[in-house]
């Protein structure tokens, strides 16, 4: 199966485009980081591709049919970074896991999810624990894409690393393709097998957003960090790196996460591409 970006413009009223002629695919099994600066409209383009925003014009297309939005469940999942802004407030947890379907048992227990979570509101659980259940609805047997844009920037190092183990185990497992949106250099070196670049767009279109550029040219006088991912061959130099415990709830850091982070290496890491436009 593949999910493909067609052809994406978009642009927020009379700005200018932040997406102009994006056009790249994922298949069933691949997991793809999506990299660009704050501002290249990494997220936008991750609503698109679920079905929460419209572009302006090009389309998404899965194995060659229009992605239309259809009551049944959306084969595209997006898991936000912000887990409080995803679910309804005047649900208890329990509807909320089990509005689309049903987890297995296991699935809720692999999550760390507690049973008494589940009588609880949103309002009453913490971060982590909230973004646990964001997680745990997008891995219905239906989703064949997986789209996690920051999905645990905010949390502590043991948590961040617990969701994605169960997260790559799961999408192995389902053959589901999955798109990483993050500005963690070594989570995306560790697991993803290519990378799309939005820079890499913008620069043939002379796209200016949040102060970057208005041209190639000027665009080649800024040292955007994160941009450009082309090395692999130092992989465990960088794996500390994954994890940075934002709120510092429990005194972990950054470096933590390698001893909880069990996610094998690709065999063809060596041969990890740098999407160009």
């Amino acid at each position: 199966m593949q999910l493909r970006a067609k052809g994406i413009n978009f642009k927020y009223s009379n700005d200018r485009y932040i997406l102009k002629d994006i056009d790249f695919e994922i298949k069933s099994g691949e997991i793809v980081g999506l990299v660009a600066p704050s501002g290249f409209g990494k997220t936008t383009l991750a609503k698109i591709l679920s079905g929460y925003q419209k572009p302006e014009s090009g389309s998404v297309v899965i194995d060659g049919y229009e992605k239309k939005n259809k009551k049944e469940y959306n084969p595209v999942q997006l898991i936000f970074q912000h887990p409080e802004k995803s679910v309804n407030p005047k649900w208890k947890m329990s509807k909320i896991i089990n509005e689309a379907f049903k987890p297995s048992k296991e699935l809720i227990q692999a999550m760390g999810i507690k049973d008494e979570w589940l009588n609880r509101w949103p309002s009453e659980l913490s971060g982590g624990e909230l973004q646990r259940f964001c997680v745990l609805r997008a891995l219905s047997k239906d989703t064949k894409f997986l789209i996690a844009d920051e999905m645990t920037t905010m949390l502590d190092a043991i948590t961040q690393a617990q969701i994605w183990n169960v997260v790559i185990e799961h999408v192995k497992k389902y053959n589901i393709g999955m798109i990483v949106i993050s500005h963690e250099k070594a989570l995306v070196d560790r697991i993803c097998t290519r990378v799309v670049d939005l820079t890499k767009f913008a620069m043939h279109h002379d796209i200016y957003e949040n102060g970057y550029y208005s041209n190639k040219k000027e665009h080649k006088k800024h040292n955007h960090n994160h941009t450009h991912i082309h090395n692999h061959e130092h992989l465990h130099d960088h794996i500390e790196g994954i994890g940075h415990d934002h709120n510092h709830d429990n005194g972990l850091t950054g470096s933590h996460i390698h001893e909880h982070f069990h996610v094998h290496d690709h065999e063809n890491d060596k041969n990890h591409e740098h999407v160009k436009s």
